[in-house]
């Protein structure tokens, strides 16, 4: 039975099996070693890094890329 508190019951602990870990993000500059299209930039801003090791970036002149770090220098 839940213990009410000010009218309000609390919420439940939750317990995951494996602790979650936070995105790693850098705001970095890199060096792409083959422009992503004939009109974008051959730099990328690194915005987070996804659970797989690749990395959510943005190129001037394309938009999003998620770019493995094979791409960048």
């Amino acid at each position: 039975m839940a213990v009410i508190t000010s009218g309000r019951t609390p919420l439940p602990s939750f317990q995951t099996a494996s602790p979650v870990s936070a995105p790693s993000c850098s705001n970095r500059w890199v060096k792409l070693k083959a422009q992503l299209s004939e009109y974008s930039f051959d730099e990328a801003l690194l915005l987070c890094e996804c659970p797989d090791g690749r990395w959510i970036a943005w190129v001037p002149d394309f938009g999003e890329a998620c770019l493995s770090p094979e791409q960048f220098e």
